[in-house]
């Protein structure tokens, strides 16, 4: 859900960005594409590579490319998600919740699997919205020409492009990590955790050939009101759970865990957001105190310690929050074995329909 957000934001600023240049026909369906990896860059001198929507707009002023002029009719045939689809899903979640509503009128049981499932629409119906215009399952790119070698392209770019690329030659381009993406540093974490084992989708090549779904680059910082909402609804999430804190669990043991795993999950992304807010403040000063060098953001401060520091810090966070979250998931189905009296019971839907 904060990725659907991040990548939300990043469509929209790409989209502004493209319009100050004068091409308002640029659309959220064009962005979330070219982010995605929709485009794909052929230079005379160098093996093909997707790029970004900054990317785009960065060859585009530079009039390495022409704009791309491309109709989004033609993003949406590739587009594997239709209106159909999304009408039977919608429909299907709002009966769940009409009968989840009706159960607690009448004061009937509700089973930890309800509602965790009460949780997860919760996230569905906020990822739905921020990827409405994102295309899903494209897997034919569109190749776009350029005349101009990356060699010229690099060259031209000067001392921003002087360092070794990770993934493109464009690398260059993209803006540093934002000292607002609250979740820069929870991919970040992970991929210092397992070592970027998770993230390995192009097996090593260079320049890659698609993007992962888990890019966080925003062009500039997100807004506070978009910010405050991608917190609060995280919370919000978390929230949900502590609905369960009295329901009649098959034993005391289970009812305490679910009470633990609830609690813990919420403590531990409070101490997330502490830490980032700290992070981010303090990391000039930290870097400066620690390593005698600088840094801008709390990625930067991270990256800095070996990591025989970073891996005691965050393997028990990360350990933690994955036990809380698996035990409330495996909970909702093994509860299921004994369920109370009133949990076989429908909702009398006579009490509020009148009769015909």
């Amino acid at each position: 859900m904060q990725e659907a957000i991040i990548q939300w934001i990043s469509a929209c600023q790409c989209v502004e960005s493209f319009t100050e240049i004068g091409y308002p026909q640029w659309t959220m369906c064009h962005a979330f594409f070219a982010d995605m990896g929709g485009f794909i860059l052929q230079a005379p001198d160098f093996p093909p590579f997707p790029v970004d929507g900054q990317q785009l707009i960065y060859l585009v002023k530079k009039k390495y490319i022409p704009y791309p002029d491309i109709k989004i009719q033609d993003i949406k045939d590739k587009n594997k998600a239709d209106g159909f689809a999304r009408a039977v899903m919608s429909i299907q979640v709002i009966w769940f919740l009409i009968q989840c509503s009706g159960r607690g009128l009448e004061h009937l049981a509700l089973s930890t699997l309800e509602l965790s499932t009460i949780a997860f629409i919760f996230c569905t119906i906020n990822t739905l919205y921020f990827w409405w215009h994102k295309p899903l399952d494209v897997e034919t790119p569109i190749l776009l020409r350029t005349e101009t070698r990356i060699a010229d392209i690099l060259i031209d770019a000067g001392d921003e492009a002087r360092d070794l690329y990770t993934l493109t030659p464009l690398d260059f381009v993209v803006a540093p990590p934002s000292r607002w993406d609250f979740s820069a540093p929870w991919w970040a974490g992970l991929f210092i955790v397992f070592d970027g084992t998770l993230f390995k989708i192009n097996k090593g090549a260079r320049p890659i050939t698609t993007f992962a779904n888990t890019r966080t680059t925003l062009p500039r910082d997100p807004t506070p009101m978009v910010s405050f909402y991608s917190i609060t609804i995280l919370f919000a999430y978390f929230a949900i759970h502590f609905v369960g804190w009295n329901f009649q669990f098959p034993s005391q043991v289970e009812q305490t865990l679910w009470r633990a795993a609830s609690l813990s999950s919420v403590v531990l992304i409070i101490l997330y957001y502490l830490g980032y807010v700290i992070g981010t403040f303090f990391s000039r000063q930290m870097a400066n105190f620690i390593f005698k060098k600088n840094a801008a953001t709390l990625l930067d401060l991270a990256f800095l310690f070996p990591r025989a520091v970073q891996i005691p810090v965050l393997l028990p966070f990360f350990g933690s929050y994955t036990i809380a979250r698996t035990y409330v998931i495996v909970e909702g189905f093994i509860s299921l074995r004994s369920l109370p009296l009133s949990a076989y019971d429908s909702v009398d839907w006579s009490n509020y329909i009148p009769h015909i």
